[in-house]
């Protein structure tokens, strides 16, 4: 298998780094296939969200770019021209590949593989859509070549089997499963009070608008509130606490760094009352959202396509308008003020996605795809 993610890879002194869920998803494939290779954009700058760790002695990973950054237009030039160079090479030496979708490099790696006769999956996690719903020839094209489309909720499945008829709503990527409620559903019931974030903490994920909602609820609606944050570089942690110190709610605060110790995530959950979301990035289903469920959190978030129909508004969330600190502060507002609405909208979550496991035959990412490549290639060995 060549696996090609949509981030850059770090390139350390003993190791590949990139996400948890990626490197337990190519172990597990290259346990039950054999081999499996990266194909990926390189760079030697740390990223703390890059925590999962794959052997450089022992895994391939065919460099996609020339330069470590592309914030010119010359630089991307020439770093996709160079990708374009070097996906024949990898796709020609295994016989499939998982591509993360969408980006540039995913494009290049569809068409060589379809020239080269390669089949390839697509783990659709972004979005691909315009703002009217259309979608470009480009994406359709790669959309209708995949022999297995994994797709970030069902809305996106939807949408995507017009042009494909092979699409799965996926198995969330993640190592959490669904929690059994107990003390914390009490808790909450009683008083709403911590706001919990996971992921990156930059600005289009919607994190600055996050903390100025907290000042704005701290210090106009005078509600008694903190905010912990889950993820994040150095450099985005950094921005956070000179925000939270020019707003004055620095003390309520608190950063905990990128946790990838799962026991430790499934607690940060459990100490939530409100799980805020503010993203206004091109996001698919954020698996963050799904982990928030599965812990009964109260979810306040941002309208995105591929959580249509699976989260409802005032029955299982709260949405809230993005890059607006004020509109996300009168969601926490209510929240706190109605501890019961809260709750309610919380152990909804919880049952939808309970529902949605119970729903699935298997029980993670890397074995639904590992069936779908079964499935792929058991014609060729029946024959």
């Amino acid at each position: 298998m060549l696996l090609v993610p949509n981030h850059y890879v770090v390139c350390e002194r003993t190791t590949w780094a990139m996400e948890t869920a990626e490197t337990d998803l190519a172990q597990s494939i290259e346990r039950r296939f054999g081999k499996a290779s990266l194909a990926a954009f390189q760079t030697p700058v740390e990223n703390n969200s890059c925590q999962g760790k794959l052997p450089r002695t022992g895994t391939v990973c065919y460099r996609l770019n020339v330069f470590s950054s592309h914030d010119g237009i010359v630089q991307k030039l020439i770093n996709y021209a160079w990708a374009f160079t070097v996906f024949p090479f990898a796709l020609a030496r295994h016989q499939w590949a998982y591509l993360f979708f969408p980006c540039p490099s995913t494009i290049i790696a569809a068409w060589w593989a379809v020239v080269l006769r390669r089949p390839y999956g697509l783990y659709v996690r972004g979005t691909w859509l315009a703002h009217d719903g259309s979608t470009s020839w480009i994406w359709r094209w790669v959309l209708q070549h995949a022999a297995f489309i994994v797709a970030t909720g069902e809305a996106f499945r939807k949408t995507i089997a017009r042009y494909n008829s092979n699409v799965h709503n996926e198995v969330p990527l993640t190592t959490l499963r669904v929690a059994t409620l107990g003390k914390e559903v009490d808790r909450r019931t009683v008083s709403i009070r911590r706001i919990l974030y996971v992921g990156r903490l930059s600005e289009v994920k919607g994190v600055l608008d996050l903390i100025r909602a907290v000042a704005l609820a701290r210090k106009e609606l005078k509600l008694d509130i903190a905010l912990d944050l889950v993820g994040g570089t150095s450099e985005e942690n950094e921005s956070v606490r000179r925000l939270a110190a020019a707003l004055g709610i620095d003390k309520h605060i608190t950063l905990f760094g990128h946790v990838t110790d799962s026991e430790q995530l499934k607690q940060r959950y459990l100490a939530a009352d409100v799980f805020a979301f503010a993203s206004f990035f091109a996001e698919g289903f954020p698996r963050v959202l799904y982990e928030a469920m599965m812990h009964g959190v109260p979810i306040i978030t941002t309208r995105m396509p591929g959580i249509e129909g699976f989260l409802e508004d005032e029955k299982n969330c709260l949405y809230c308008k993005a890059r607006d600190p004020l509109d996300v502060a009168r969601c926490i507002e209510r929240l706190v003020n109605e501890p019961c609405f809260a709750v309610k909208l919380g152990l909804a979550g919880h049952h939808k996605v309970e529902q949605l496991f119970m729903e699935f035959k298997h029980k993670s990412h890397a074995e639904q795809v590992i069936a779908l490549v079964e499935d792929l290639f058991r014609p060729c060995v029946a024959s």
